[in-house]
């Protein structure tokens, strides 16, 4: 059953290659919003939408594309949640986390510029 009509959606794509070849890495990413429920006041009738993790899988070059709901629909109760975004690993690879990600309503977010980057314990230089 779909969304009521007036649900904004928001779509969150991005790209993985695996190092130190570029070969496409396909990990499943997984979105689990910050909030269990959202009141959609102005569908008639009324309507509580239960929200659960949404999980796909990197295509064979290593691309995804998926769309959620919005996080600043204004129709919908509370605004201003955000997406816990896990990235799995495999074939070595360490899995990662990025916390806190908005879905703007009508807006299409690259995950590759919210990739989390681990702090560096620095260089010590001697001269």
């Amino acid at each position: 059953m779909p969304y009521p009509g007036n649900v904004g959606t928001g779509t969150v794509k991005g790209q993985f290659v695996a190092a130190p070849d570029g070969d496409p890495y396909t990990p499943e990413v997984k979105f689990t919003p910050s909030v269990s429920r959202l009141l959609d006041a102005s569908s008639v009738p009324p309507t509580t939408i239960l929200l659960t993790p949404q999980t796909i899988t990197a295509n064979a070059d290593g691309s995804f594309e998926l769309d959620l709901i919005a996080n600043d629909d204004t129709d919908l109760n509370p605004v201003g949640w955000t997406y816990r975004v896990n990235v799995s690993a495999s074939a070595g690879y360490k899995p990662y986390v990025i916390a806190g990600i908005n879905v703007p309503q009508g807006v299409i977010t690259d995950l590759t510029l919210a990739t989390p980057v681990g702090s560096s314990g620095g260089v010590l230089i001697t001269k």
